[in-house]
């Protein structure tokens, strides 16, 4: 198994740009294996490692940020960190929820009753927000022009396709039949770097 920080193909040799689209190719591959994960399990550990894969595409983003194409790479930064945002939300309400239950576990529950309730119609509340956030996600023109800049077209399709499963899932009355055919439309190419 590599190590979080290994990435395949690093050259030192090679020039800053190319070594660029490897690293953030790599780490938004990442992202959307684990947006996959959480989309079709809404497991709160999913979630958790989605959120440190969009820190780490964010962090080296931040560095390497002048060898992406001006408009596409605002755009999709602006779209990452806006996802980390809503996703950390969601993660601080859990880590609140478990130290709270480690605080009643030696503290009378009549008194902390009423904060546990808040706090789990809060933590319902932010999932809600951060599950209709993480549904529209791979439909987001910043993330397909990324994706097609650097490739990772399958990967985005697969993410819709979990996307169109989780929902079909939670409602059983979805008007899209079994039958019907469904197609991943990003497949073209790779937005002009002058844009």
């Amino acid at each position: 198994m590599r190590k979080k920080w290994e990435i395949e193909g690093i050259d030192p040799d090679k020039p800053l740009a190319k070594m660029a689209r490897l690293i953030i190719r790599d780490r938004l591959r990442q992202v959307l294996a684990q947006h996959v994960r959480y989309v079709t399990t809404r497991d709160p550990e999913a979630l958790h490692q989605l959120r440190i894969g969009l820190r780490r595409l964010r962090y080296p983003l931040e560095t390497i940020y002048d060898c992406f194409p001006k408009g596409t790479r605002k755009r999709f930064y602006a779209l990452v960190d806006d996802v980390q945002e809503q996703t950390g939300q969601a993660r601080d309400l859990d880590v609140l929820t478990e130290h709270l239950d480690a605080l009643t576990a030696h503290h009378p529950e009549a008194l902390l009753a009423g904060i546990r309730h808040d706090l789990r119609r809060s933590r319902v509340n932010r999932y809600q927000d951060v599950d209709r956030r993480l549904n529209t996600f791979p439909d987001e023109p910043a993330l397909i022009d990324f994706c097609r800049l650097l490739d990772l077209t399958e990967e985005l399709c697969a993410c819709r396709e979990a996307v169109r499963g989780s929902l079909e899932t939670a409602d059983s009355e979805t008007t899209v039949s079994a039958d019907e055919p469904r197609e991943c439309d990003v497949k073209g190419g790779a937005p002009a770097s002058g844009d």
